[in-house]
């Protein structure tokens, strides 16, 4: 049986507390089952006499010398509730994904753990090209634009413009497996012939046709499994670029995705568990990430949350954000 992840000793709990942190407590005694009567312990997230009984069991089973019924670490680490600081993401959610689908018989799965910067930097392009979910950044040819009109943004939107995707000589040629050739269509859906430079311009007749161009970005972010956006536009969740400062055809001067340095991962099924937990009325889904070292940044963004997004939490947070109780 594997051993639940809580990233340090939270120096609780206490008799009489309640919440997640508990609820693992009294899932890691009762699945011990050293001492007899340990398999019976009722997992409910309360601390109360019956959870204290049981620390005080498996105190003696283990021969502990400390303070009977009280949890400290020595009982913690014995228990195998503690994980080392250093702990990477990978570890967190995989011990995360064995918790919900043993406690709850629901299948998270994990994608995107890791992305290649050039795929990042290919789903970016595509979804600048199409939504722009992110607030406070604009494509450069929107911002270039901007400074000549203070209209420019109503007529040019927060997209990149067509007319500088399309463009000969736009500098992206060199983009490797995000340029170009991977991204502009002609009417026939076909890579347009490679005479893309301001002289002389894309071949008559096999021009980069927009609408099959559309139609090619969103294939990509279907293909990618790119999540729904706020409104539930499918594939339309932002994606961060693959390079610091981005690249063109975009230079949204955005940061690159946290995703390339394997810092961040997309999980599915955590509103189904999300709606369990507030059923059992124990804690909440951020709770419960938070007891394995994981939170989402980007859940309360505004016109661009992110659900299904986790990350390691920051050593710094980690004090307030372990289980959101008293005491912790």
């Amino acid at each position: 049986m594997a051993a639940h992840i809580v990233i340090k000793y939270p120096g609780l709990p206490r008799e009489g507390e309640s919440g997640y942190m508990v609820l693992l407590l009294q899932d890691a005694l009762r699945n011990r089952r050293l001492a007899p009567d340990l398999g019976t312990l009722v997992v409910n997230g309360y601390f109360g006499p019956q959870t204290a009984a049981a620390v005080v069991d498996f105190q003696e089973w283990m021969l502990l010398r400390c303070s009977p019924g009280k949890v400290d670490a020595t009982t913690w680490v014995m228990l195998g509730l503690s994980l080392p600081e250093d702990g990477g993401l990978e570890q967190r959610v995989q011990r995360f994904i064995e918790h919900v689908g043993r406690r709850y018989n629901i299948a998270v799965g994990k994608t995107g753990s890791f992305r290649r910067p050039d795929d990042a930097q290919l789903w970016h392009i595509c979804h600048m090209f199409l939504y722009n979910r992110f607030n406070g950044f604009l494509p450069q040819a929107v911002r270039d634009a901007q400074r000549k009109s203070a209209k420019a943004e109503v007529s040019l939107g927060r997209t990149i413009p067509w007319e500088h995707m399309s463009k000969p000589g736009t500098d992206w040629a060199d983009g490797g497996e995000w340029g170009w050739l991977q991204v502009l269509r002609t009417k026939d859906r076909q890579t347009p012939p490679e005479l893309n430079d301001a002289e002389n311009g894309w071949e008559p007749g096999r021009e980069p046709d927009e609408e099959a161009t559309r139609e090619r970005a969103r294939s990509i972010l279907a293909a990618a499994g790119i999540g729904p956006g706020p409104d539930g536009t499918p594939h339309s969740g932002q994606v961060a670029p693959g390079y610091d400062g981005c690249r063109e055809p975009c230079l949204c001067g955005n940061r690159a995705s946290r995703h390339t340095l394997g810092k961040a991962a997309d999980l599915s099924n955590l509103k189904e568990l999300a709606n369990r937990l507030t059923a059992e009325g124990i804690g909440t889904l951020d709770e419960c990430l938070a007891c394995f070292g994981l939170w989402r940044p980007l859940v309360d963004l505004r016109n661009a949350a992110e659900f299904w997004h986790v990350e390691e939490i920051p050593l710094a947070a980690m004090p307030r954000l372990h289980c959101g109780q008293t005491g912790c």
